[in-house]
């Protein structure tokens, strides 16, 4: 498992999330977009999205509107079944942007 976090401070009542994503392979998990508030750490976090299984090879992109109030986390989390070892999960250009998607 790995896990992305930003600590990134959005003063709107929406922000955009946006990445490019890779999930290719026999082993392939999950790809969880969560938001979690900083101030209940043993509190449950809330999904915002998620991939599974195998994508195909090769790279694509995703947005979604994350609802925000303050203190909030995003957290990106990735998990492998990790039966054979044959796939990843890869990210790139994560972008937050301080207003909702278009």
């Amino acid at each position: 498992m790995c896990r992305l976090m930003d600590c990134t401070h959005i003063h709107q009542s929406a922000a955009c999330l946006s990445f490019y994503y890779h999930m290719y392979g026999t082993s392939i998990g999950t790809l969880t977009v969560y938001k979690q508030d900083i101030q209940l750490p043993g509190g449950d976090p809330e999904t915002i999205l998620t991939l599974q299984g195998n994508q195909g090879n090769n790279w694509k992109s995703i947005a979604a509107n994350i609802p925000v109030i303050d203190n909030q986390q995003v957290r990106i989390e990735a998990t492998t079944e990790n039966t054979d070892g044959l796939g990843d999960i890869a990210i790139d250009t994560v972008v937050l942007k301080n207003f909702a998607c278009p």
